[in-house]
């Protein structure tokens, strides 16, 4: 599921999702967003994205001249496990919190190439602590994160070209902060559709779910009916 806000300067911000192996136009649903918010032709538009192959192809279709910045989700979910290795290993959570900020601070500053190093060593430093039984008796959630890990190094090698010097783009006074995207997220799928709600949906049904939902945060759900 593909699921996003577009927030022009001078319109009102518009939700947007769908579940692309069901929206037989996905790109056309997306761009005729942009347009009633009066995107022009070749006109700059930023988008913030957390790499995968079909939204750069996506972001491309939608704007010739779109700059693709990268959302690292993946450091906050990461921080959040080492935060729990760190209850069964005091060790070796610090390891992976100074490993994250070392992360953090190469991608910060444009680095991919140190970025993955650093990426590589704590994958080392996962599979030490996955052999010590004692450990891995009472953290139940090594396997989840070392998929993270090897995901994070996949997106980071595969959008190398993408990462920029954030910091450089903080001091000239351009957005950074990438926090608007989990909320968008967060704001479009809402509640009923998380996991621990121990709901189940079809993707057709998740996708009709979600064309509703996002009628009603635009505020065009009353002109559905009176079509």
């Amino acid at each position: 599921m593909i699921a996003g806000k577009s927030i022009p300067a001078e319109w009102a911000a518009k939700c947007f999702g769908f579940v692309q192996e069901v929206d037989t136009k996905p790109r056309r649903r997306v761009f005729e967003v942009f347009r009633s918010q009066g995107l022009h032709a070749n006109q700059a538009v930023e988008f913030f994205a957390d790499g995968a192959p079909v939204l750069r192809s996506l972001t491309s279709y939608l704007s010739a001249e779109s700059t693709h910045i990268l959302d690292w989700f993946h450091l906050t979910m990461l921080h959040q496990y080492a935060l729990g290795v760190a209850q069964v290993d005091t060790a070796g959570g610090k390891a992976m919190q100074e490993g994250l900020t070392s992360i953090k601070w190469y991608i910060r500053h444009g680095n991919a190439e140190r970025a993955l190093e650093r990426i590589l060593d704590m994958d080392d430093t996962l599979a030490t602590h996955q052999d010590n039984p004692l450990v891995d008796k009472k953290y139940s959630k090594w396997k989840p994160l070392a998929r993270l890990i090897a995901d994070f190094y996949t997106c980071v090698e595969q959008s190398s070209s993408f990462v920029m010097d954030y910091a450089e783009r903080q001091r000239y006074g351009e957005r950074v902060s990438t926090g608007v995207v989990e909320s968008a997220v967060n704001q479009v799928l809402a509640k009923r559709m998380v996991k621990r709600q121990q709901m189940q949906w079809t993707k057709k049904g998740a996708h009709l779910l979600v064309q509703a939902h996002t009628k009603v945060l635009n505020q065009e759900w009353e002109d559905c009916f009176r079509q």
